[in-house]
């Protein structure tokens, strides 16, 4: 190595190191609201219940449906309260953001975080995509993710430095991977997001986090073929275009989908780095958990960044016998 590439190293180092120790950590709200989109079920309820029952905090559950509402009620857990709240629409998210704002102010406290979790899956091969599904899948992962950060931002600011926005994103808004177009996309628009929303929010000193679970053991994906097929964004398509993507239809790969789900986490992966990325003074960026097909999701998501593309394009393909 030539001498200016070590002194160039040198410098980017010393630089780096610099401005590490310029990173300032934020203040924890130990007391105060959580909102949880999205939980009814799953990762969201289980979190949900987590920072209610372990952290101290009043936890306002999100969910769509009374008989949803009531499950959470069911639970018995004075400091969890659920709120009927659909993302995609602008009405029930002012009148959540009512509801919270008064029932808040009854004890004197804030809002301290948001946690995006609502989410919806959607799956097709680019040629065969439902675009009205894949638009409302937009709706749901990304705009609904939108609607519900531009309307309770205020309230965070409000409670002062160290309000903590967390969004529930995927593996797959870091790798895209076959036929899984739709849903990806909705999570790599939301990492954009998220990406922004860190150096936005700095001059209020709140946090922006993402959460990057591979497969987690939750109702999603416990469902059946048939149930799953019904996700996809393939309806109406014909029997000649079935027949072009026989190897997505399959039951080969059908059989890999279970497989790869028999593998999968418990929750606990992702409330943990939830809450983490709550009371934490030093918040991740990043939260990178769980597993595809028994590999720590972290892995997949280094070789992607450090295989040349058309190299990791061949793994991919072998592994999908494809």
């Amino acid at each position: 190595m030539g001498t200016l590439k070590i002194f160039a190293l040198v410098v980017f180092i010393a630089t780096a190191v610099a401005l590490l120790g310029q990173i300032k950590t934020y203040p924890v709200h130990e007391t105060g609201g959580i909102l949880v989109t999205g939980a009814s079920s799953g990762i969201g309820r289980h979190a949900a219940l987590h920072l209610a029952k372990h952290h101290g905090y009043t936890v306002y559950a999100g969910v769509r449906k009374e008989k949803d509402a009531q499950s959470i009620r069911d639970e018995g857990v004075k400091s969890l309260k659920p709120v009927i709240l659909d993302v995609t629409k602008e009405d029930d998210v002012n009148t959540a953001v009512r509801f919270i704002t008064d029932d808040l102010s009854k004890n004197g406290q804030h809002l301290v975080a948001v946690v995006n979790n609502a989410g919806m899956p959607c799956t097709a091969p680019v040629e065969l995509m439902d675009l009205s599904r894949a638009k409302f899948c937009f709706d749901v992962n990304y705009f609904g993710v939108v609607r519900v950060t531009k309307a309770f931002l205020p309230l965070l600011r409000s409670a002062g430095p160290g309000s903590r926005l967390v969004h529930v994103s995927s593996v797959a808004g870091l790798v895209s991977s076959p036929f899984g177009t739709p849903y990806s996309s909705t999570k790599f628009a939301l990492e954009a997001l998220n990406d922004a929303l860190r150096t936005e929010l700095a001059p209020w000193q709140i946090s922006s986090s993402s959460i990057n679970p591979a497969f987690v053991s939750t109702k999603i994906f416990g469902k059946s073929k048939s149930e799953r097929k019904s996700q996809t964004s393939t309806e109406g398509i014909s029997v000649e275009e079935r027949e072009l993507y026989a190897h997505y239809f399959s039951s080969k790969h059908e059989k890999q989908m279970d497989e790869m789900t028999t593998k999968a986490d418990s929750p606990i992966v992702t409330t943990e780095a939830i809450a983490h990325a709550i009371t934490s003074p030093n918040p991740k960026v990043r939260y990178v958990v769980a597993n595809v097909d028994g590999t720590p999701a972290w892995i997949v998501i280094k070789m992607k960044w450090l295989l040349p593309e058309r190299i990791y394009d061949m793994i991919v393909l072998k592994v999908m016998d494809m």
